[in-house]
C-alpha cells in the first residue's frame, strides 16, 4: 500500500505489486509492475483469486502451477489486505 499525500492536503491509496523505490531528499519515485487507485481494487475478485490460489496449493486441479498459485495468493492477500484497511480508516468495519 502506498500512501501518497496531495498538494491540497489530501490523500490517495495505491496497490502496488512489483518494482522499484527511489527515494531522494525532496521526492519519491515509486516505478511498479502493479499500481491500482486502492478504490479500484475488486474485493470480490481478489477473494475469488485467493480462493482459486489456494485449491491450487492443496492440490486440486486447476490452470496455475504451484509456483503462480503461491505468486496469485500473495497478491491477493495484499489487496484483500489493503481493502480492510481502507474500510479501516473510513471507519467501516
Amino acid at each position: 500500500m502506498v500512501r501518497v499525500q496531495l498538494a491540497g492536503g489530501g490523500e490517495e491509496s495505491f496497490y502496488v505489486s512489483g518494482g522499484i523505490l527511489e527515494v531522494q531528499p525532496h521526492v519519491v519515485t515509486v516505478l511498479s509492475d502493479t499500481a491500482l487507485r486502492g478504490e479500484d481494487i475488486d474485493e470480490q475478485a481478489a477473494e475469488n483469486a485467493k480462493q482459486r490460489a489456494e485449491q491450487a496449493i492443496k492440490g486440486e486441479k486447476t490452470e496455475l502451477s504451484y509456483e503462480e498459485a503461491h505468486a496469485q495468493l500473495a497478491e491477493a492477500l495484499a489487496q484483500l489486505e489493503m481493502v480492510r484497511q481502507m474500510k479501516k480508516l473510513r471507519g467501516h468495519n
